[in-house]
């Protein structure tokens, strides 16, 4: 346990599973005061209980990031709650459902338009409305952290995943302009290939394909392996902290070395 957030207050949207709920803990194991903003409520409910089993002032709800009201409520009841909002994770985001929908595999000539939608709304749109939900709470305060989520996709492969986490990068560049005078950071993390649900179970691979796939990951990646989740936390506490304070705008790649960019 440290303390470099304490006293903060901390929303982590998509944060009832998977990365997003590693970004919670690790947030509270600052010292922050953590709002688990989750679609599905009892998953968000489970984390906030973890929390509060660990002596955490934590709290869930139930939001749909792409709903403008939902995340407006989102913010009142966290403000109302603990008094202000410091730290945004906009974590959320659409990559494998339970259906079988892999955008990776969407091909814009054929497939249907409404699955470009719905990633588009979660990924892209999820992030403007959230930002703009909280932002009038962290001027208040002075100041705030939001971290987006990107991927290393934004700048390798082709697909609507790819769009997507590329417009991330640019919405980040974009606030951060928007905000500096306000005393808002705006960064992004843009994960490598990271062994989470979405990426075992729900791509739909069988064994053998699963297995061939990280065996051509591995073979990319300068550390010889792919990455856990816990291989992020240290990126999100720095960007979530006063270290980061005059660093604005940037995308920061944790992926062992694979993506080489300007």
């Amino acid at each position: 346990m440290g303390d470099r957030l304490k006293g903060k207050v901390a929303i982590v949207t998509g944060g009832g599973r998977g990365i997003g709920r590693e970004y919670a803990l690790a947030l509270a194991g600052e010292g922050a005061k953590v709002c688990i903003a989750e679609l599905n409520a009892d998953n968000g409910e489970k984390v906030a209980a973890e929390l509060r089993a660990a002596g955490v002032e934590a709290m869930a709800t139930a939001t749909d990031v792409g709903d403008e009201k939902s995340c407006r409520d989102m913010a009142d009841k966290v403000a109302k709650r603990f008094g202000g909002i410091d730290i945004l994770v906009n974590n959320a985001a659409v990559f494998a459902d339970e259906g079988g929908f892999n955008p990776l595999a969407w091909d814009f000539l054929s497939s249907p338009m409404e699955q470009w939608r719905t990633l588009m709304r979660v990924n892209v749109e999820g992030i403007i409305l959230t930002t703009r939900a909280v932002a009038p709470s962290m001027k208040t305060r002075g100041g705030g952290k939001i971290i987006n989520q990107s991927s290393v996709g934004a700048w390798s492969g082709f697909g609507p995943y790819n769009v997507s986490k590329n417009s991330v990068v640019e919405l980040t560049k974009w606030f951060a302009s928007a905000l500096g005078r306000d005393r808002i950071n705006v960064n992004a993390i843009a994960p490598g290939i990271i062994t989470t649900e979405a990426v075992l179970t729900r791509a739909k691979r069988t064994p053998e394909q699963l297995k061939a796939y990280l065996d051509a990951m591995k073979a990319m990646i300068p550390w010889g392996r792919v990455g856990e989740p816990h291989d992020l936390l240290g990126a999100l506490v720095f960007l979530a902290s006063a270290d980061s304070d005059y660093i604005s705008g940037q995308t920061i790649s944790v992926d062992g070395g694979c993506v080489r960019r300007p």
